[in-house]
């Protein structure tokens, strides 16, 4: 109850080995589905059987506000309710990235470079510890014209991309979410990216 009484909540999922007590000496994949109230820091860790949409259809059915996940489809159904607003994760945007300058793209390194500013400024707003307020001002006044600048690049560079290269890929991850991208400007209460939620199902 505490963990979902929140406008904003952070969920991600994972799986398990599970025994069976039907088939012995064998495990079947479970998962757990966590979901986290960044404000209050609370975690909760739903069991399933699946990695179906299930979880989050059930559990967030009362849910109205901010909710941040990676790009898994499970979401979509919770994410296009219209109480809901979407918020995605830099940090897998940044991922795809990284694996194409790893196959030797040159265009990612320059996405990532823009991504890095990103973060210097996420990184700034934690070294003055800047309230909530106060962070979602520097955003706008420092990450507004980031993000618009990377906009710009992925719409230009998407035109001569290779569709099923590795930087094709990155640019229309981007490109698809661009939008919940840059939801978490709007209020300084919302993180950048879903780190904080997966970092607490590593111990899993």
């Amino acid at each position: 109850k505490e963990v979902f009484d929140s406008d904003y909540l952070q969920v991600d999922e994972t799986t398990i080995k599970v025994q069976d007590e039907r088939c012995k000496g064998k495990t079947h994949l479970g998962y757990f589905w966590v979901y986290r109230n960044p404000i209050k820091r609370l975690l909760f860790f739903d069991y399933r059987e699946s990695r179906a949409s299930d979880s989050p259809t059930e559990m967030l059915a009362d849910f109205k506000g901010y909710l941040q996940t990676d790009g898994y489809g499970g979401y979509g159904d919770v994410q296009r309710r219209n109480d809901i607003t979407s918020v995605a994760c830099m940090a897998h945007a940044r991922r795809k990235f990284f694996e194409a300058e790893e196959k030797g793209s040159p265009k990612a390194t320059d996405a990532l470079e823009q991504i890095r500013k990103l973060y210097d400024v996420e990184a700034d707003a934690r070294g003055r510890s800047l309230d909530a307020t106060a962070r979602k001002l520097l955003r706008e006044e420092r990450s507004v014209p980031i993000v618009n600048d990377f906009k710009s690049w992925l719409n230009k560079e998407v035109l001569t991309a290779l569709p099923k290269s590795p930087i094709g890929l990155a640019i229309a991850y981007s490109l698809n979410r661009i939008e919940s991208l840059q939801t978490y400007i709007k209020d300084g209460r919302l993180e950048i990216d879903n780190n904080l939620v997966e970092n607490a199902i590593r111990p899993i």
